[in-house]
């Protein structure tokens, strides 16, 4: 199951473009969904500098296993 973040209004720009980002960039890892969960209570605490956090580590994890699928397809 692959988990979508909900987009919270009012978020800083910086932020809804990093939870955008997981989003168009999703790719299944294991720990996606406890990650995904662990980002939506972030940011339903207003905690921005974690949402941030865990955000940038999604999108590192996800952009890393992307290159490892086109690396093993060339």
């Amino acid at each position: 199951m692959t988990l979508i973040i909900s987009t919270i209004a009012g978020l800083p720009l910086q932020l809804q473009a990093l939870i955008d980002q997981v989003n168009a960039e999703r790719i299944d890892y294991s720990g996606r969904d406890s990650d995904a969960e662990q980002l939506e209570g972030y940011l339903a605490k207003g905690d921005h500098n974690l949402a941030k956090f865990i955000a940038e580590q999604m999108i590192e994890r996800q952009r890393n296993l992307h290159a490892r699928k086109v690396g093993a397809t060339t």
